[in-house]
């Protein structure tokens, strides 16, 4: 992400933004005019923001209670975001160029690479949170279960912020239970 950036280039006053987007997710229709607007609009201008999550429905249909669970997905990561303004990498970061810099980029780090983004960010600024969705693939949670995904990737930042080796986390995140 670190090179993207640099292949990006920058304008002098550092005011230019940067998206940063995980493979599996889609930014919405529209959203060159969605970040215009809650970027650089007069309201208030903001160092970073990203967009709201969805995610994709199950390649062979939701039953009820599995649309039902993703919705309730959809909904914590949302609250989430709102209360906390912790945004990931699946909802697509915007960054203004300055703050990018500022923080020192993205850590050079096999996983989570995100996650510390948002944390060095969110001790500059809080983050502008657009309603429009970037939609991410559902397919981790439709192969491996949507409580257990959930279950791991809590787990996963719990071990992060207990010390557990970026690389272990790594690990257990690839584990197929």
């Amino acid at each position: 992400m670190n090179v993207g950036a640099a292949a990006a280039g920058a304008r002098d006053d550092g005011d230019s933004l940067l998206v940063f987007l995980h493979a599996d997710s889609s930014l919405p229709s529209g959203y060159g005019e969605t970040i215009e607007r809650e970027m650089c609009g007069g309201r208030s201008r903001r160092d970073w923001g990203a967009f709201a999550f969805k995610m994709t429905e199950a390649a062979d249909g939701d039953s009820w209670a599995g649309g039902m669970i993703r919705r309730a997905i959809e909904f914590g990561t949302n609250c989430r975001c709102k209360l906390f303004g912790t945004p990931y990498g699946d909802q697509g970061l915007v960054i203004r160029r300055r703050a990018f810099d500022d923080v020192g980029g993205f850590e050079e780090l096999p996983f989570m690479e995100d996650y510390v983004m948002v944390q060095k960010l969110r001790r500059r600024s809080a983050p502008r949170l657009f309603q429009d969705p970037v939609v991410t693939s559902g397919r981790r949670w439709d192969e491996r279960g949507l409580a257990k995904v959930t279950l791991l990737n809590q787990v996963i930042l719990m071990g992060y912020h207990l010390g557990v080796p970026v690389e272990r986390l790594a690990k257990w995140y690839q584990f197929n239970f």
